[in-house]
């Protein structure tokens, strides 16, 4: 989830886990301590059953679903807003310079498989890359209070 968020190894988030038998909720509660360590939490509540809690960033592990508050994640939705816009900016346009290059029959015709090939997957990296970019910008802009958000 950190990861995903672009959240930093050292900040302490709490976490809730949801799990679907009472058995494993008490396993979990027995080792909170270590787990609240490992995970750098700052605290875990763990539920059996019921829903999920809303907004909020989610891992599944075996039979725990692990759930962290996005306001926990994104303390400051606009100073992140602002960084996810111009990454995404960035993206966008090199990902529309390759395109024009794979669109360049002289390009096809001319450059060597090995190097066209290498551009394709550039290319399938950067679309990955930019759909997970418009994720993360869509999460962090339903944390802005009444907010439209500014599109790029």
């Amino acid at each position: 989830i950190r990861g995903e968020m672009g959240v930093a190894p050292t900040k302490r988030v709490r976490a809730i886990l949801r799990v679907e038998q009472q058995r494993v909720a008490e396993e979990l509660r027995e080792d909170a301590p270590f787990i609240e360590n490992l995970g750098l939490l700052e605290g875990m509540e763990i539920t059996v059953g019921g829903e999920p809690p809303k907004a909020a960033a989610t891992a599944i592990s075996h039979a725990v679903e692990v759930f962290v508050p996005f306001k926990d994640l994104v303390p400051e939705p606009k100073r992140e807003e602002a960084r996810l816009l111009k990454e995404l900016r960035k993206v966008m346009e090199e990902l529309q310079f390759v395109q024009r290059k794979l669109s360049n029959p002289a390009f096809l015709e001319r450059a060597p498989g090995e190097v066209v090939a290498k551009e394709r997957n550039k290319a399938a990296e950067l679309e990955a890359l930019k759909g997970k970019l418009e994720g993360r910008l869509r999460v962090v802009q339903e944390l802005i209070p009444g907010g439209e958000a500014p599109s790029c």
